[in-house]
């Protein structure tokens, strides 16, 4: 429930958030969300009931938008034919925080510190997070960087006529099937993903047959793995989508999930070799590692410079939904009968590689390679002719 609700509260308060970023900028949202993270933690370690509990946990996905904004102004500052790796690479940077923060909780863990004192730990890191951004982040939003220069230049930018803003946002997609049909397939792909990350626990625990003392331990090793994968797929994603595209790499991370979901769907008993279900959740890991930051780069292309941040953020309620309504759904109908979940949630990924292979996506990046080394080639050719044609005989 915990889960459920962080992201259901996210789901409707990142569009928002992002629309913010776009009007009073980047770096004052970044410092606000990282102060609310570090309010949530204190909150936490505060806590006296599962109630408060859940009231910090929903505070916090309020502001749960630190790698989707970081994700926007990645877009900002990088130009079209860097920003897919630019994108895998941030993508890459959250997994190893995800990697690193599970390493030192089992570390502290051992040496005996209580979740009160990680929760103030996780507290002073939002609020170092906070400070970064404070003093060393740029501004990158482009309605702020105008607002800045017109205020320098007394000029009266609020005369100025409206073409950005919600309605206009809502408009674009309404008239884009390509777009609407991209999200959906984003929705799904990240469906099967969660799916495999919020299960991962209970089906360790209790689905593997492991003994109670061993099953803990083991998990921990499932989820260091599950989120080196996704460093892997973050790594490996650039050149991959370099020589075949970004949308045929996307359909290399939902063909991982596929098979990962395949094999528990068909397990006839329910109980899983261990090692053979970390290894699919690894397989999840690399799809969420290729797909992600592959389908997040199509937005951005569709998207204009001064409405990046919504059309992203709206990109973000794709993920919520996939991380939170699936996930929540499919927790139910897996307590009342596990194989019909891992078949409904086979479905997931083949919905996400059909809304995938439909929609016209903008000129991908292996294109503009290919189409950049041949006119150097001709322009070669052309100049080689040149001089050969100004040699006497």
């Amino acid at each position: 429930n915990a889960l459920a609700i962080f992201n259901i509260v996210q789901l409707f308060s990142s569009p928002i958030w992002h629309r913010i970023s776009d009007k009073i900028g980047r770096k004052p949202s970044m410092v606000i969300i990282s102060l609310n993270y570090a309010g949530c933690f204190v909150g936490f370690a505060l806590s006296t009931s599962y109630g408060g509990i859940l009231f910090f946990r929903a505070l916090s996905g309020v502001g749960a938008i630190y790698a989707p904004l970081g994700n926007t102004i990645c877009a900002d500052i990088t130009p079209m034919r860097q920003r897919a790796k630019a994108l895998a690479y941030l993508n890459g940077a959250c997994w190893v925080g995800c990697f690193a923060g599970i390493i030192l909780n089992m570390i502290l863990g051992k040496m005996g510190w209580e979740w009160k004192q990680l929760m103030f730990l996780g507290a002073f890191f939002s609020f170092m997070g906070a400070m970064v951004s404070l003093f060393f982040l740029r501004e990158s939003a482009p309605i702020r960087i105008a607002r800045t220069e017109a205020d320098s230049l007394s000029l009266d930018v609020n005369s100025a006529p409206k073409e950005s803003g919600f309605v206009s946002t809502i408009k674009v997609i309404r008239k884009n099937k390509n777009l609407m049909i991209m999200f959906i397939g984003y929705t799904f792909t990240l469906g099967s993903h969660s799916f495999f990350q919020g299960m991962a626990g209970g089906i360790v625990n209790n689905h593997c047959g492991l003994d109670s003392d061993d099953a803990g331990y083991l998990y921990s090793w499932t989820v260091l793995l599950f989120n080196a994968a996704g460093v892997l797929g973050s790594v490996i994603v650039g050149p991959l989508s370099k020589k075949f595209g970004e949308k045929m790499v996307i359909h290399i991370g939902q063909a991982c999930s596929v098979f990962a979901i395949g094999y528990c769907a068909t397990d006839p008993d329910g109980v899983f070799n261990y090692y053979i279900y970390t290894f699919c959740c690894v397989l999840n890991g690399i799809q969420d590692g290729l797909a992600h930051p592959s389908f997040l780069h199509f937005c951005s292309e569709w998207s204009s410079p001064e409405d990046r941040g919504m059309m992203l953020g709206l990109f973000q309620i794709g993920n919520s939904l996939g991380r939170s309504v699936f996930m929540l759904v499919q927790g139910y109908i897996f307590d009342w009968d596990n194989h019909v979940s891992w078949v409904i949630a086979l479905i997931y990924p083949v919905i996400g590689i059909i809304c995938t292979i439909v929609p016209q996506v903008p000129l991908e990046r292996h294109q503009i390679e290919a189409e950049i080394r041949k006119r150097a080639a001709e322009q070669e050719d052309s100049n080689l002719d040149r001089v050969v044609s100004q040699v006497p005989v």
